[in-house]
């Protein structure tokens, strides 16, 4: 109960831990990841170490769209884009390349995450992260060319962590392109034809439902069945009611 400074008004605050809170914010966590690229992110732009057109401090820029993300869309971004990171090709030559487009909540926003696999040698080339710049803007071009509907692209470009020992920070693009004339969709198209991105007949696309909270597993019927639980006991699946009145029948 809080006293309000208005005499005679109080507030009561009530607040409910369920099973079905409490497992939604386990499955938050990963969520996190999200929030410290954000924060990272920021720390290298005040450094002078941030790599793209992403200037915070100067306009619009690819953290102003991250931030916008609410969090049960933060946790699946950041679930898509580690299962990205953990599923770099093992077999693969010393030059490799994957791209991944995630979905964002506004519409007509998309994330484009690029990773490369170069040698040591060639990541130590003074120019390295021009390079990776141009071919992270070329992919950011090749997906709004792939999804006509975008108005804007995120580009985020890394050394995969599969096969870098340390990284030297990430690249971060805002693409603008509600406007995409024709000669801008043919000199991505052209830039495009080495890289293929989005145009391999080894792209995979999946759909997913996203909810905001997340129902704790439930316990199968049968197990019920098997087990001894007492007819007032909370029902094992988690609804909340108890067992006699659930699943004891």
């Amino acid at each position: 109960f809080l006293q309000s400074f208005v005499p005679n008004v109080g507030y009561v605050l009530l607040q409910l831990k369920t099973d079905l809170y409490k497992n939604t914010k386990k499955e938050d966590r990963i969520s996190y990841f999200w929030d410290d690229l954000i924060q990272r992110t920021c720390q290298n732009c005040l450094n002078g170490t941030l790599g793209g057109n992403s200037d915070i401090l100067r306009g619009e820029s690819a953290v102003f769209e991250m931030v916008k993300e609410p969090r049960f869309i933060r946790r699946n971004l950041a679930d898509k884009m580690l299962t990205a990171v953990e599923r770099f090709p093992d077999n693969t030559g010393e030059f490799a390349r994957q791209v991944t487009f995630l979905q964002s909540f506004v519409p007509n926003v998309g994330y484009v995450l690029l990773q490369l696999k170069t040698p040591d040698a060639f990541r130590a080339q003074r120019d390295y992260r021009d390079k990776r710049q141009t071919l992270l803007e070329i992919a950011c071009g090749a997906a709004k060319n792939r999804f006509p509907n975008l108005k804007r692209v995120v580009g985020i470009g890394i050394d995969a962590p599969k096969f870098a020992g340390g990284t030297d920070g990430e690249d971060f693009i805002l693409m603008p392109c509600e406007s995409w004339p024709e000669e801008m969709s043919a000199y991505y198209e052209k830039e495009n034809e080495p890289w293929e991105f989005f145009a391999t007949p080894h792209l995979q696309q999946f759909n997913q439902r996203i909810t905001q909270f997340v129902p704790p597993p439930s316990v199968p019927i049968s197990a019920t069945r098997t087990s001894k639980f007492g007819r007032n006991d909370p029902c094992p699946c988690g609804s909340g009611r108890e067992f006699k009145k659930c699943h004891g029948p």
